[in-house]
């Protein structure tokens, strides 16, 4: 599903409940106008803590908020974000949904056995994928001066399992010097006539020093304008997994509201694995500045978050004793459990930090001010016919084999920064894949469905430098 639909999905339902959250607050109370001097001053009050342009949209349309409909105001603002992957003020009002013409009809679908993880393995059997390579370096060579068509693509790569899986940065900027390229550190090169490059946008973004990749010669201009104009942003996930099911909702999603404008996007969604895995599970999304805030944390603190979360909307009462919940209010027609026993602790908690994954640093593109799609459509061209951009596997499959069902379905597709029709979803990942593999085969006649990859002593018709983070093999 993409994040659109999912973000969609989770308005739609919450609308159609009109007992439920956020929207269903807005939508039991009709706007009605204040012309009396101290609403006029209180719909400032209230508005004030928003972004400039819904402030100007709302002072301009006399409409009058009170607290319940700024917080149903935030939520949606919160579930853009969400859409986006980044703050509202990050965005470009111009172009910052250009893609919705090409949405998908028809319902989302869950893939409860194993997520995308389980599927991106399936589409990858037989294929040879070489773990704990992280690719340190490009280097392309177009005047066939390597001697044979084999050597005019060498991608290095380091071997993580002699060296240590974690490297500074300093490290790392050595490695990928030319200098360092010695017999006497664990670096291999890989010899190829083209390499499709799947690394995800906030790679790209980094210079070696800072754990990106060297290419050589660098990118063409074009291509660097586009890194540098697109904005890579950031969502994060919390999958709580409780010993039973203790939410009356019997939907696909359900939505909290904050009363603090700035927390808008603290948990604001929670996902009812329940419904389809029949797991007692909960998947929450913290979306815009909460979500970099998040990374500050560590997991005992985002638990308790999310655990105090949950305790607001159903009723139980805090760590300190205080009770939290009231009986009036959007859950107020939901039955309630005795207080202690309502939201149980956790069996377990999963916490995303995808903007300190040094394999991905962010979470999916969005078009921040001064970018267009256009940015997507020049990601897509290749440099010299040796140097392909697309999308990537998931990842669970790029980082390991394959891990538990409850880690899986936290993994992500990068490359979707390469597809102007379908940016920042795991479909356009995967079909600027099918995209490159076509114009690699159309190019070099090859069948790239027999796995011939390139090999340290040996040369292949294409390589593959796969990142479902940074670049690996």
């Amino acid at each position: 599903m993409g994040r659109r639909a999912e973000q969609a999905a989770a308005a739609g339902e919450l609308r159609r409940d009109p007992g439920r959250g956020a929207a269903g607050a807005a939508r039991r109370h009709r706007h009605r106008h204040r012309h009396h001097r101290h609403h006029c001053h209180r719909h400032f009050l209230l508005t004030s803590s928003l972004p400039s342009p819904p402030q100007r949209q709302l002072k301009q349309s006399g409409a009058w908020l009170d607290a319940r409909r700024r917080r149903a105001l935030n939520w949606h603002l919160a579930n853009l974000e969400f859409a986006n992957a980044a703050n509202l003020s990050a965005l470009s009002a111009e172009h910052w949904d250009q893609d919705d013409v090409n949405e998908y009809a028809g319902d989302h679908a869950v893939l409860p056995d194993g997520g995308y993880g389980a599927l991106l393995h399936k589409l990858a059997a037989g294929i040879e994928v070489r773990y704990h390579s992280p690719v340190v370096a490009i280097e392309s060579r177009d005047d066939g001066s390597a001697g044979s068509a084999g050597e005019l693509i060498r991608v290095v790569t380091m071997d993580e399992v002699h060296y240590g899986t974690r490297l500074e940065h300093e490290e790392r900027r050595l490695l990928a010097s030319p200098a360092a390229l010695t017999p006497l550190l664990p670096l291999q090169v890989h010899k190829a006539e083209a390499v499709i490059v799947t690394v995800p946008l906030g790679v790209l973004k980094r210079t070696p020093d800072e754990g990106g990749i060297r290419f050589e010669p660098p990118l063409p201009p074009a291509h660097l304008s586009a890194i540098s104009r697109l904005g890579f942003g950031l969502l994060n996930k919390v999958a709580l997994f409780f010993p039973k099911v203790f939410w009356p909702h019997q939907t696909d999603f359900f939505g909290r509201t904050a009363r603090d404008p700035k927390q808008r996007g603290r948990f604001f969604l929670f996902f009812n694995l329940h419904q389809s895995s029949g797991q007692p599970a909960l998947l929450a999304l913290i979306a815009g500045s909460a979500a970099q805030d998040l990374e500050k944390l560590d997991d005992d603190d985002v638990a308790n978050e999310a655990l105090d979360a949950l305790r607001t909307m159903f009723g139980k009462v805090r760590r300190d004793g205080t009770r939290l919940g009231s009986a009036h209010g959007p859950m107020a027609h939901l039955p309630r459990l005795p207080a202690l026993l309502q939201v149980p602790k956790p069996k377990k908690v999963i916490v995303t930090r995808w903007g300190d994954d040094e394999y991905a640093y962010g979470s999916y593109s969005h078009i921040q001010v001064g970018a267009s799609g256009r940015d997507y459509h020049t990601l897509e061209q290749p440099v010299n016919h040796r140097l392909y951009f697309a999308g990537a596997r998931s990842r669970s499959l790029a980082r390991s084999p394959p891990a538990p069902w409850s880690e899986r379905h936290l993994g992500t597709a990068s490359g979707e920064h390469t597809i102007e029709e379908h940016p920042a979803t795991v479909v356009g990942a995967h079909l600027s894949g099918l995209r490159a593999a076509r114009k690699v085969h159309k190019r070099y006649q090859t069948t790239l469905s027999q796995g011939s990859g390139a090999s340290p002593d040996g040369a292949a018709a294409s390589s593959s430098a796969n990142g479902g983070g940074r670049a690996r093999r």
